[in-house]
């Protein structure tokens, strides 16, 4: 501790940082005086519009000063509401805590008495107010002043933080408050939800490891630690070989953060990490700027948001405590390219620390840096020496559990990457075998990046259409990770080879990239067991030549939300209505900015269609105040569509980094496709693809036994480049399966699945057709649902008020009838509002508003692959009984239970009632027909008038894990079978089963 005091002192390496964060408390400790501390009297709430633009879309700026007025730097407005209030409670709760470790810091180093009374006056604040804020309607998980649980862990880790500093500088007087009023129920809250394997799990685990520290409860420690799920089971389990979190980039920023305040703790606490694990945790800090583009941006990959710039103090902060925990050249060389003067020395204002909302970040555009930009972090971990002036140029390089595998040309302003490796759990997107292309800063095949989680057009983000990857029959790709056949770079050659098996039912792709100088060769080669449609978008803006007509089409998909086709605009087709303008030897286009042409030919007609689809959400890196409020949002997205059980489409996009695409002697003059050329003969035939450059060279690519050739002829002269294959022990699909996040995946195991298939009776009625709800069922299957069956949110079962539901499930003559009955005890149900046919607007996210008041979620499958009906039946607050019926899977896939259900409901006195009824296929009434068996799911939304989120699920199949970020989404796994059976075997009385 000498050592870090004397390192602050005036002229010292760290003094410019603590002198910073002393000046930045100066209005804190003012608003003090006068007894202002921003705490918000409110609990933080997450709605669609709260915190942002209502016309740009932006995050609104943070001014802790401002809990009613909120700014947007985009258009200079001052916006006003409620909705806005909330979001600022949760960037004050952050931002006002944070301020109590940057004073107990400042306080340990430097002795101000005025920096310790700040940091306990704050800390008794939060702790005085704790459970004044209320434990519900919450997002994802228990939280009192946030709306999830691993923002409460954060703010939570952070007392602990400012405590344990108070107390190691002498001040202990505040202790016992902080402990009993805030460290010891935020704690239990906390330790009673949990999300698997999950970068969220990660600050739970740490805020709960270091208030249980405090609160000396070691034995409770010594537990946890054993548990799966545990601070050692996710550095064991969440990184990946390479040392990346498996999410991707954005969640390995926020996950290795959360991490490495675990491997302190660790330290601290003399806890010993095995040298291998601490080995991959250390390849962590490297492992973001594998694939940094050339804009200095981190790649958009799965749910990361869109051209995040890496110039940032966290960033620089980030490398720094890498450094500190273990020295490395290629740390130090990104640390000192960030601490450099950006290039031509455009620098915009930035809020920077001033701003910053504990480890819940909020991005910056790219500004010059230094240490005196860091936080309490780098004051009290950082060396005390700073880092050298270095270079390291960024090289080709791959990551294949992470599935990032890049190729860099033209020292690095050239970069092309080809997708693949694990899915990447719920933050995966389904892009194996995406193709990204950036030369310079022009963007050629992009990433889109993430949206915001509660606008709609996440669903477009989060499909294979947004992405520069293969889908079949209009659907996004299944969740199947893509093996790494094939990484080489030589320099002036490289290439990379993935392939997916189950890309959909019975399809396996393969996508092989061959990077020369000036230009690629993409060859994507599919194999089905049918027929399929297989649709590859291969540019945003561009103009393909040779086509003088486009005709307007419908392409709606296979109809599925996150498909993409609903997101799609002013769809045609190149070529008149009857034919299409797609020549078998290619058709070439270019981009719209002239920094990249592109030719591409299939083995089978194909045609080309373009739309407009969503742009990438605008990033602060890439926002300026001079843009004009109307600029554009939406992007002309093309793509080939082929039909064909197999085949191959090949391409050739030819670029320049800098200037005009054909200033360059490797600029691409032609493009010949021998193998789809029906005119082509000779030996060649095999070439895939013939690429001819101004230096009068031709490359002639083709596939061999063992890897790919490249075959040079300039002039006379003749020699060839071959490139092999990975050995079968190097390639890899990633670190085994994907583990799916805990909150919604337990199951409790039930009597259901131990008697496999539950048998339907055939019942006779009084009412011709379909049963009256006031009609008894005699002889109907009649299943209980209690606490085994439900999925809680803030409360468990008991203290849900008990809630218990009986569905009879029975066949007529004529109809198969569900029978729900929702027993809610003194809880008063929500019931749904507005007309039949039109679901009101959720202002909360992106769900449908119809899941969280009362209801009944339907699912059916009869290959146990994939939901063939599905739906959302809804109770309406109206004298009739009426029903909102919201079908859940396209209509397209629909093929079992047929046409829509007739659906009717009552009131019952401590609950209410609903049937649903469709009429049975034919197959199902046949006299002779003795069974059919499909699996079956139905779920019972519990919503409560007084809240604005479901309270908790009953489920069919079990129940256990918790109700949030469900949405309308069940797993096809998640079911019990059905039997049907004929006439002639039907029930001669009752059958009561409670599932298990």
């Amino acid at each position: 501790m000498h050592e870090r005091r004397a390192a602050v002192t005036p002229g010292q390496s760290l003094a410019a940082l603590a002198d910073g964060l002393a000046a930045e408390l100066q209005p804190l400790e003012q608003a003090l005086a006068r007894e202002q501390l921003p705490v918000p009297a409110q609990k933080a709430r997450l709605t669609r519009r709260g915190g942002r633009c209502p016309v740009h879309g932006v995050l609104l700026d943070f001014d802790p000063w401002q809990p009613h007025h909120h700014h947007c730097s985009r258009c200079g407005q001052a916006y006003v509401g409620q909705e806005h209030d909330d979001w600022w409670a949760m960037n004050a709760q952050l931002w006002t805590v944070e301020r109590a470790v940057h004073a107990a810091a400042l306080h340990l180093l430097r002795g101000a008495p005025s920096h310790a009374h700040l940091a306990e006056s704050i800390l008794c604040r939060l702790a005085e107010q704790y459970t004044s804020w209320p434990n519900r309607d919450n997002v994802l998980g228990p939280s009192r002043p946030f709306f999830s649980t691993y923002l409460e862990s954060i703010w939570l880790l952070n007392v602990a933080h400012a405590l344990a500093l108070l107390e190691a500088s002498g001040r202990t007087h505040i202790g016992g408050t902080v402990r009993d009023r805030l460290l010891d129920p935020s704690s239990a809250l906390i330790a009673g939800f949990f999300e698997g394997r999950s970068n969220r799990q990660v600050w739970n685990e740490i805020a709960i490891l270091s208030a249980w520290t405090l609160l000396g409860r070691e034995s409770d420690i010594a537990s946890r630690l054993n548990k799966s799920g545990s601070l050692p089971w996710l550095l064991e389990h969440g990184l990946l070989d390479d040392g990346s979190w498996y999410e991707g980039e954005n969640y390995h920023l926020f996950a290795h953060r959360g991490l490495w305040y675990g491997v302190q703790w660790m330290r601290a606490t003399g806890r010993d990490l095995h040298a291998d694990l601490d080995a991959r945790f250390h390849r962590g800090f490297a492992a973001p700027f594998v694939g940094v583009l050339p804009d200095e941006t981190l790649p958009a990959r799965r749910d990361s948001q869109y051209a995040v710039s890496i110039r940032q103090w966290r960033v620089a902060e980030y490398l720094e405590l890498g450094l500190a925990h273990r020295p490395q050249r290629e740390l130090s060389a990104w640390l000192a390219r960030l601490y450099a003067p950006m290039l031509g020395g455009h620098d915009v204002p930035r809020a920077g620390r001033r701003l910053s909302t504990a480890d819940a970040e909020r991005h910056d555009p790219p500004g010059s840096l230094s240490r005196a930009d860091l936080s309490w972090r780098a004051l009290l971990m950082a060396s005390n020496t700073e880092v050298a002036a270095g270079a390291m140029p960024p090289t080709s390089a791959c990551l294949p559990s992470q599935g990032l595998a890049v190729i860099r040309r033209d020292a690095g302003r050239v970069y092309v990457a080809l997708e693949g490796g694990a899915t990447g759990g719920g933050h995966g997107h389904p892009d194996r075998l995406a193709l990204t292309l950036q030369s310079g800063g022009h963007r050629l095949l992009d990433d889109p990046g993430t949206g915001s989680y509660v606008e709609r057009r996440l669903h477009w983000y989060r499909s294979t259409l947004a992405h520069h990857a293969p889908l079949i029959d209009g659907q996004s790709q299944q969740r199947q990770p893509a093996t790494l056949l094939a990484f080489e770079d030589r320099g002036g050659a490289g290439w990379i080879r993935k392939t997916v098996d189950g890309l959909a039912p019975g399809v396996t792709a393969t996508r092989t990239v061959v990077v020369c100088d000036g230009h690629l060769v993409d060859v994507l080669e599919w194999d089905a067991d049918r027929v399929v449609t297989l649709s590859l978008p291969i540019a945003a803006q561009a103009q393909v030549h040779d086509v003088h007509t486009w005709r307007p089409v419908d392409r709606a998909g296979a109809g599925g939300l996150e498909d993409g086709f609903d997101f799609l605009e002013q769809v045609s087709k190149a070529g008149d209505v009857d034919g299409d303008a797609w020549r078998r030897d290619g058709t070439p286009f270019a981009l719209s900015t002239a920094a990249a042409r592109a030719w591409y030919a299939t083995s089978v007609p194909a045609r080309v269609l373009r739309a407009e689809a969503p742009a990438p959400p605008l990033a602060p890196s890439h926002r300026s105040p001079e843009q004009p409020a109307d600029t554009p949002r939406a992007l002309a997205r093309h793509w080939l569509e082929v039909e064909a059980a197999r085949g191959c489409i090949v391409g050739v996009w030819a670029w320049a980094a800098d200037g005009p695409v054909a200033a360059s002697p490797a600029h691409v003059t032609a493009v010949r496709f021998p193998r789809f050329d029906p005119a082509h003969i000779g030996p060649d035939r095999a070439d895939v693809a013939h690429v001819h450059t101004a230096d009068g060279t031709i490359s002639a690519h083709r596939a061999t036994d063992t890897g790919w050739q490249i075959g040079l002829t300039a002039r006379h002269a003749r020699s060839s480049i071959d490139l092999d294959v990975l050995p079968p022990a190097q390639g890899r699909a990633g670190q085994g399966p994907d583990l799916e996040e805990g909150f919604g995946s337990a199951l409790t195991p039930g009597a259901i699945a131990a008697r496999g298939a539950l048998a339907v009776p055939r019942v006779s009625s009084p009412t011709v057709g379909i049963p009256r709800l006031t009609d008894p069922m005699l002889g109907a299957r009649l299943l209980e649902l209690g606490e085994s069956a439900y999925r809680q949110t803030e409360q468990p079962w008991h203290d849900a008020h008990a809630p218990r539901a009986q569905i009879l499930l029975a066949t007529t003559q004529t109809h198969f009838v569900v029978r729900v009955r929702m027993h809610m005890g003194d809880t008063a149900a929500l019931f749904g509002t507005g007309a039949e046919d039109e679901i009101p607007d959720n202002p909360l996210d992106n769900e449908r508003a119809d899941v969280n008041v009362s209801g009944v979620q339907w699912y059916v499958t009869a290959d146990g692959g994939t939901w063939q009906d599905a739906g959302l039946v809804v109770p309406l607050s109206t004298p009739d009984g009426r029903c909102r019926v919201t079908p859940l899977v396209p209509a397209s896939r629909a093929g079992v239970l047929g046409a829509s259900p007739t659906t009717s409901w009552c009131r019952l006195e401590q609950g209410w009632q609903l049937q649903i009824a469709w009429e049975l296929p034919r197959v199902f009434q046949a006299e002779s027909h003795a069974l059919a068996e499909v699996g079956f799911q139905v779920v019972i939304n519990e919503a409560a008038v007084g809240r604005t989120r479901r309270l908790g699920q009953l489920a069919l199949a079990g129940g256990g894990g918790f109700a949030y970020l469900r949405g309308d989404r069940e797993q096809v796994g998640d079911t019990v079978t059905l039997r049907f059976e004929s006439a002639l075997e039907m029930s001669a009385g009752p059958e009561r089963t409670t599932p298990g």
